[in-house]
């Protein structure tokens, strides 16, 4: 009588990138303290503000803001796993900070409720993210979100990655 059961397949198994854990739940701090910043101003921009349209603009801001933070607390757990599309929302997401604390001293920086400890924090928060979006582009990470079944494309395609476009649809398939 035959066995059914399946045999494993024995896959290579790859060594998480020293201080990824690390730096994601740094990241992550960084975005914290510039939500609680922003979340802390609300008062005094509801209070000062009296252009509806500013005011509407700035909600707007919050709500990316509070999607954009509620995503990376997210990712930030399911980047330990190799996920590369774990690593394209971390990317993503780093890219969205850096232009939304950009954003937020470029118009905010004649009004109140861009003081200046919510500069540092927008500066904390664009450094973090930079550290962030270059180690995730390092070749030792890049080689951990690369799947067993496939050879690690160059940074470019990674890059192209970031924007939607899969380096691994097509071609770059190892056959053994």
């Amino acid at each position: 009588m035959r066995s059914r059961r399946k045999e494993r397949v024995e896959r290579p198994v790859r060594e998480r990138p020293p201080y990824l854990r690390a730096l994601a739940l740094v990241t992550l701090l960084f975005a914290s303290l510039y939500f609680l910043t922003m979340v802390l101003s609300v008062p005094t921009v509801w209070e000062e503000t009296e252009d509806r349209i500013s005011l509407v603009g700035y909600v707007v801001f919050m709500a990316v803001l509070f999607y954009i933070y509620s995503s990376h607390l997210g990712t930030t757990f399911r980047l330990q796993s190799g996920s590369r599309r774990a690593w394209q929302h971390m990317s993503r997401i780093s890219v969205a900070y850096i232009l939304l604390a950009i954003i937020s001293l470029n118009d905010g920086r004649d009004t109140v409720w861009i003081a200046q400890a919510y500069e540092i924090n927008a500066f904390l928060t664009v450094a973090g993210m930079a550290v962030m979006l270059l180690y995730l582009n390092s070749s030792r990470v890049r080689e951990y979100f690369t799947p067993s079944y496939a050879d690690n494309p160059p940074l470019w395609q990674w890059l192209l990655f970031i924007v939607g476009r899969d380096p691994f649809k097509k071609g770059n398939l190892r056959f053994i």
